[in-house]
């Protein structure tokens, strides 16, 4: 009997909005700071002059959390703190711990409390909190029962039982309720992109997605629609017998990278099966650093800061290079170089390149010069091919890409048939990564369709 797989592109979860979220500063005055999405006539709140919405509607549907930080957001130099002052109002004075699924109730979300409470910097940054969080509250008439913050020390002893910590009815907040409040945003809050270039817009807390775990090679990702989250498969899951996992870092990163992000912001080692494998296959494909081997065509990566291991398993011998390590370190740091020099270091397949390679096919993509975006689109669908799942979104943004620079340089009526296969299968891939109803979908049949127009005048 055939095992029940669900296929790529399943939504397992539709259009979620998030319990409390937030618009960086920098993206202030481009998008609606409540949808997130763009308008043509964005509308500055008139008492602080900083926050922006596409109308009344969601000016009026944000007007809850905003009006506690409008007075003085111009002294908020931080993201963080705005998503915090939300989840504390939203806490404490809305009787609801639950998102419109009810997946997962509030105190649920993991807290890692015992870990952040030795994390000195992230304890620092809880007490900068409470004193904005006192001074934000004192400015307001809050209701009587609610009084200002104490100066009360966090206890050294907090119990792993989270129970007691409960909110009390009288809204009367103790430190280590505010602690645990803090600790939860910490470990469960994700980042918000843009729908079209996939870059961060905002942070939101989205309480039914906290259900996924992390791997290095997920079968599921997270899509955004301006504030509305969507979860999708991107690989074939056999059901009831794989779990659901998304990523919670860049997985353009190696292995060591990787697990240093996932143990400081979220205190585990990934265990998934890029990260667990060890056999040189997988190393050569999960390496920041891949250098050329100097001693014959294949490639070769630090084992330490003097010695090589070359991945042609003929060669039985590390590689001494005393010298090799600090001008790779320099090359690192200066990525304005050409990246020709590059090219002659370090080995096409180093993750590495890799960025180098996105970041010149966006340059040249931004300058006009669509041949050579061309190029370096063409290595990215090689190399995303190793390093990502198929349909993931960094790896279906850059098909998209490739597809859009091919029309754009297209004049051979010849290889028409060509062409009309790759937006066939471009069309595909887009609707499985990212949904018909994407706007990354919407603006791909834009192209194709102002494509087929221009076809008819040739």
């Amino acid at each position: 009997m055939d095992e029940s797989l669900i296929p790529s592109g399943t939504v397992l979860i539709s259009s979620l909005t998030p319990y409390v979220h937030v618009l960086k500063w920098s993206c202030e005055s481009k998008l609606c700071s409540y949808c997130l999405l763009s308008s043509v006539q964005l509308k500055r709140c008139l008492k602080c002059r900083l926050v922006y919405y596409c109308d009344k509607n969601c000016q009026r549907s944000d007007w809850f959390n905003h009006r506690y930080e409008c007075g003085f957001i111009c002294h908020l130099d931080f993201d963080l703190f705005r998503l915090y002052l939300r989840l504390f109002l939203r806490t404490t004075f809305k009787d609801n711990f639950y998102d419109e699924l009810k997946l997962r109730q509030f105190y649920d979300c993991m807290t890692h409390m015992n870990d952040i409470q030795n994390d000195q910097q992230r304890l620092k940054q809880f007490y900068l909190l409470i004193e904005q969080l006192k001074l934000c509250l004192s400015t307001h008439d809050l209701p009587s029962s609610l009084p200002l913050l104490s100066q009360e020390p966090l206890q050294s002893n907090i119990e792993s039982n989270d129970d007691e910590f409960y909110f009390k009815t009288n809204y009367n907040r103790s430190i280590n309720d505010l602690y645990l409040l803090y600790c939860r945003l910490l470990i469960n809050t994700f980042t918000i992109t843009d729908s079209i270039d996939l870059k961060p817009i905002g942070c939101g807390f989205y309480l039914s997605a906290t259900v996924y775990n992390h791997s290095c090679y997920p079968n599921c990702q997270q899509i955004f629609n301006g504030f509305r989250l969507q979860i999708r498969t991107i690989e074939n899951i056999k059901e009831n017998k794989e779990e659901y996992t998304i990523n919670y870092c860049d997985l353009l990163q190696d292995r060591c990278k990787r697990q240093t992000e996932l143990m400081k912001n979220y205190y585990f080692m990934c265990q998934c099966k890029r990260c667990g494998t060890s056999n040189d296959n997988s190393i050569i494909n999960d390496k920041d650093i891949l250098l050329h081997c100097s001693m014959c065509s294949s490639s070769a990566y630090f084992i330490d800061k003097q010695h090589l291991k070359c991945l042609n398993k003929k060669l039985q011998q590390h590689i001494t290079e005393t010298n090799l390590y600090p001008i790779v370190e320099k090359y690192l740091n200066n990525k304005e170089k050409n990246i020709e020099e590059f090219e002659k270091l370090f080995h096409r397949q180093s993750i590495t390149m890799v960025q180098l390679y996105e970041y010149s096919m966006d340059k040249y993509i931004e300058d006009e010069l669509f041949d050579k975006a061309l190029v370096y689109s063409e290595y990215l669908l090689k190399l995303y091919k190793n390093l990502l799942p198929k349909y993931h979104s960094y790896a279906s943004l850059n098909i998209l890409k490739h597809m859009k620079l091919k029309l754009f340089l297209f004049n051979d009526i010849k290889e028409i048939q060509s062409m009309l296969n790759l937006i066939d299968e471009t069309c595909q891939h887009i609707e499985i990564a990212f949904g018909k109803q994407h706007p990354l979908m919407i603006e791909t049949h834009k192209l194709v369709e102002q494509f087929k127009l221009e076809l008819n005048f040739r």
